[in-house]
């Protein structure tokens, strides 16, 4: 790492630093077992001694952002060009004070690190019209519980458990999307690690991964009916195979009382139908409700399927608002995650 150097001529320059602190040498498994007293406390002495050649670093976390687990201590390598842990030594995390301390060997660039993955796969989701002009949409990830307000072209968080720290001072946070700032921008700012990305397969094991075309239409579709039918997990969704997509579905009307139990949805590339079975079940069977003609997609299921106040409602649905919850849908993909 380098030091700036300050001069009288104002000229900001970099020179090598050092700690000088040297690392134990790994015992041998005869050394380990024929070790005396004297040695011991000699070395205890010796490490003693090489710390405090390190550098100790105390970082107040932002309170505005969510810790779902201590952080991670990190520096960027200016000669490898990448983040690394190498180099820090005596991590402490003080939960209750929002304090991370370290001891490093480096001067530079320091970041704090979270694993990407720690919410997945999802426990459970729900989408639902609560009032007019509003939809709830809540996930149960594998750490944090989160219940977002959806609107026109914004987006509310107004219950979240599982979270041990004080990241919210406020009940909730609410936030505009604009043109150039998407869902995710506004939750990473938080910490809320809800969103997988596109080599997330590759590190979690057991997940129901769909066919992304059909997945993503499935998503359209369910903002285009988010006014008037509540949605929901399934625990038959994650053996259906990747060209099966299976969700909870019934009417409910903004704030009014749910129309009747859950019924299964079974959405395909093909076509979307109901199912004969449920999620109570004790197993699972495709077989489709016959009092139904085909349709293509969810939507037109919906069409089929609805009350004529229910396809009122999707009819005066506002378009940037339907697309507000596709968006939140397509980032934290539910079907393929939980």
């Amino acid at each position: 790492m380098l030091l700036p150097t300050y001069h009288d001529d104002d000229i900001t320059k970099k020179v090598p630093f050092e700690s000088g602190y040297q690392e134990a040498a790994p015992l041998s498994p005869e050394r380990a077992k024929r070790r005396d007293p004297e040695d011991i406390e000699k070395e205890l002495r010796q490490q003693e001694t090489e710390m405090q050649k390190l550098i100790s670093l105390s970082i107040k976390l932002p309170k505005q952002v969510l810790w779902f687990e201590p952080p991670v201590m990190c520096h960027w390598d200016e000669k490898k060009r990448y983040w690394s842990t190498e180099g820090f030594y005596d991590s402490k995390h003080q939960e209750e004070q929002q304090i991370s301390s370290v001891k490093t060997r480096h001067l530079g660039v320091f970041a704090l690190a979270q694993r990407r993955f720690s919410n997945f796969p999802y426990q459970s989701w729900d989408l639902k019209p609560v009032e007019e002009g509003s939809v709830s949409y809540t996930v149960a990830a594998a750490v944090v519980t989160v219940e977002f307000i959806i609107k026109l072209d914004s987006f509310l968080m107004v219950q979240r458990s599982g979270v041990t720290l004080d990241a919210f001072e406020a009940v909730a946070y609410i936030r505009a999307l604009g043109d150039s700032e998407s869902p995710y921008t506004v939750l990473a700012e938080y910490g809320v690690n809800i969103r997988p990305e596109p080599d997330s397969p590759q590190y979690i094991d057991g997940l129901p991964v769909k066919d992304l075309s059909t997945e993503n239409h499935l998503y359209l579709c369910m903002g285009l009916g988010c006014s008037s039918f509540q949605f929901a997990w399934s625990r038959w969704n994650l053996l259906a195979g990747m060209d099966k997509l299976v969700l909870q579905f019934r009417e409910k009307i903004s704030s009014q009382p749910p129309q009747g139990n859950h019924s299964l949805l079974l959405v395909t590339p093909d076509k979307a139908a109901m199912l004969e079975c449920s999620d109570v079940s004790q197993s699972f069977s495709d077989e489709e409700v016959q009092d139904y003609s085909f349709t293509a997609d969810l939507y037109h299921f919906l069409l089929a399927a609805g009350s004529p106040q229910a396809k009122e409602l999707m009819s005066k649905l506002e378009c940037d608002h339907s697309y507000t919850v596709f968006e939140m849908l397509w980032l934290t993909k539910p079907l393929s995650y939980a």
